[in-house]
């Protein structure tokens, strides 16, 4: 019994995961989608309906996005970066659900699957579990590392670039 419960605790934990991810990444979404409305004359019928009609689009691209490939980051997920089981789930589901609900109001962006990973390595850290083979968490800290230096430096390059050219 004890097991299922706390089975159906991590259930409804990834569901408040799932809406709070869709709450704060539709909007965003959604906004790239009402420009491109915005800036086509084409489209002049819609323009009425746009916000609806694009927090509807990204809302359905995304759910079939998250069936389609949200399985293969679920896996490396919960087997490469933190052995998962429902009371380990529930407490990272719980951390991320949290924050990324804390965050949206304020209207900060925040990446819900980095916030996952956050979680899932707090969770990790507090279970004192060691890297293993085809551990996924220090391919995914080096890319922290390397992506954001990286980022700043091709946007110094292309800047410096273009206004050398004006």
């Amino acid at each position: 019994m004890r097991t299922q419960l706390w089975t159906t605790l991590h259930w409804l934990s990834s569901g408040t995961t799932s809406f709070a991810r869709g709450l704060n990444d539709t909007p965003k979404i959604a906004a790239f989608l009402v420009l491109a409305i915005a800036l086509a004359p084409e489209a002049s019928a819609v323009h009425s309906l746009s916000g609806v009609w694009a927090v509807l689009a990204v809302s359905l691209a995304m759910g079939l996005g998250g069936l389609w490939g949200g399985y293969k980051i679920l896996n490396v997920l919960s087997y490469r970066v933190a052995s998962m089981e429902p009371g380990t789930g529930l407490v990272a589901n719980t951390g991320t659900s949290l924050l990324v609900l804390a965050a949206t109001p304020l209207g900060f962006p925040v990446s819900t699957t980095h916030v996952s990973v956050g979680a899932l390595m707090g969770v990790r850290w507090a279970g004192d579990s060691r890297p293993g083979e085809g551990d996924a968490l220090k391919l995914i800290l080096i890319g922290w590392l390397i992506t954001v230096p990286a980022a700043g430096t091709v946007s110094a390059v292309v800047s410096l670039t273009l206004h050398a050219l004006e």
